[in-house]
């Protein structure tokens, strides 16, 4: 009775699976910068039933740089048989805006005099502007308008600003009216104070 050769041949045709894929991930930088340059991740692996799994290719390698924006990381997995796999998760880096507007110009407190029996007196200065990174700074609320009526006395005009994220900086300053009779009261005690002689 002949015998026969038999010859098997294992095949292998599953491609190997990505796992510990890490889920998609959102930063936040401040308003202004190009992108994150320190995203870090736990990358996944490449499990095969022939034992041979791995990486092949990854699109980014922690730490990475990512500009603002949706960008997709992707990684190929391969085995001895060059069967390959691919899986992916996004990066997300999105933009916010922390910083207050600038101010560029706050006016400087006022000190005006009126006449004795005189009760206001109307002051004037150049409305403040702001900037923002943005783009966009208004005034969202003020206290006084230049050529206002000011009482005798000290008064505090304040103008707050805000930017397209609600972040708000404020400029304040005053406007004092003083009595001729005042303003003389205060002469008279400075030239008091410089006559007075240390007894030592």
């Amino acid at each position: 009775m002949a015998l026969l050769d038999c010859f098997f041949f294992v095949v292998d045709t599953t491609p190997p699976q990505c796992t510990n894929l890490p889920a998609d991930i959102t930063r936040f930088v401040e308003l202004g910068l190009p992108g994150d340059d320190s995203v870090t991740w736990v990358e996944p692996t490449c499990e095969d039933a022939s034992g041979t799994g791995r990486v092949l290719v990854s699109t980014f390698t922690p730490p990475a740089s990512f500009a603002v924006g949706t960008t997709t990381v992707t990684y190929t997995c391969t085995d001895d048989a060059s069967l390959t796999t691919s899986c992916s998760f996004e990066v997300n880096v999105q933009t916010r805006d922390t910083v207050p507007p600038v101010i560029a110009n706050c006016p400087d407190n006022q000190v005006l005099t009126v006449e004795l029996g005189t009760e206001s007196m109307r002051a004037f200065w150049a409305v403040p502007t702001a900037t923002d990174v943005s783009g966009v700074a208004t005034i969202e609320s003020n206290t006084h308008n230049p050529g206002d009526l000011f009482n005798v006395g000290m008064t505090t005009v304040m103008y707050v600003f805000v930017d397209s994220s609600q972040n708000r900086a404020t400029c304040q300053f005053t406007i004092t009216v003083e009595t001729g009779r005042t303003q003389h009261h205060r002469r008279l005690v400075i030239a008091q104070e410089s006559l007075l002689i240390p007894l030592n």
